[in-house]
Order: C-alpha cells, then sequence, then structure tokens
C-alpha cells in the first residue's frame, strides 16, 4: 500500500460485532460514511452493505485513508448503523498493536 495517495477506505475482513465492542479497543472520532453525494448507486450500495452486515452481526475490519494527498493509514471498524435518514456505516478506530502495548505497560 505504499505510495496509495487516494482517499480509500478497504474493507480488510469482518468480525463478529459483539467482539469488537467488548474489546474496549474503540477509540475516536467517529466516522460517517453514506456514499456519494451526488451518486444514488453508491448510497444505495453503502445501505445494502449496512444491512447485510447488521443482519449478519458483523462489523467490517478496514484500513482508511482519510486524506487526498495520502498520510498514514488507519485502522478501524465499521459499524452497520440505521436511522430515520436510512442506513450507512460508521467508521471507529483500532489501535495499532504497538498502541495497545504502550497502553499496558503503564
Amino acid at each position: 500500500f505504499a505510495g496509495d495517495t487516494n482517499r480509500s477506505i478497504e474493507i480488510i475482513g469482518y468480525l463478529g460485532r459483539d467482539d469488537v465492542v467488548d474489546s474496549g479497543l474503540l477509540m475516536g472520532p467517529a466516522y460517517c460514511v453514506v456514499g456519494g453525494k451526488e451518486s444514488n448507486k453508491s448510497r444505495s450500495a453503502v445501505a445494502a452493505l449496512a444491512q447485510a452486515m447488521d443482519e449478519m452481526g458483523k462489523v467490517g475490519f478496514c484500513r482508511l485513508v482519510k486524506t487526498k494527498n495520502g498520510g498514514a493509514p488507519i485502522i478501524g471498524a465499521l459499524f452497520p448503523m440505521a436511522s430515520d435518514g436510512g442506513r450507512y456505516l460508521q467508521f471507529l478506530q483500532l489501535p495499532f498493536a504497538d498502541d495497545v502495548q504502550h497502553l499496558q505497560n503503564r
């Protein structure tokens, strides 16, 4: 992934929702993923993915690149969410292994 300078979210795999929530490792801030402003197809795809993940009790383990100019990727979990406005995904950061070791050594 070195040199990747595009904003992106890549789902690496899926984990049980309860396993991630019970881990106590979730960090802020949260980001909402709803699809493109002008694209009904992308909003529908995000909504369908959120519905399927919700029905299966899964969250997506993913890699996020937030800025156009690259920057360090962030590892996190995508949670399926629902509101009056429809279904969407919410990204919450997970710590890297080095971050967890630092907390355990305190």
